[in-house]
């Protein structure tokens, strides 16, 4: 997961405003990691983002508002979870 917040943390620092949410593998499982800057932490929740996209793909989550990770068994779910982001930003909102 180091990895992953490293470029989390690149991506959102250029970003300045918005949800950065990274999909990685290692081996046969998914990384997840959701950042969300502190100017839409009251909109929305990274811990609640990783929690459905990690039940999504069979796996677990958590976090807090600014950051959350999760991670489960990677396969074609991966794709789904991705392709629901929208849906799941919309819900949480």
């Amino acid at each position: 997961h180091k990895d992953l917040r490293e470029m989390g943390d690149k991506v959102k620092d250029y970003l300045k405003s918005g949800i950065v949410i990274l999909i990685g593998k290692r081996e046969k499982k998914a990384l997840l990691l959701v950042m969300v800057t502190k100017d839409l932490q009251n909109k929305f929740d990274a811990g609640k983002i990783i929690g459905k996209l990690a039940k999504i793909i069979d796996g677990k989550g958590g976090g807090k508002a600014g950051i959350a990770q999760g991670g489960g068994e990677y396969s074609e779910k991966v794709k789904k979870a991705l392709e629901n982001v929208p849906e799941i930003i919309k819900v949480i909102n």
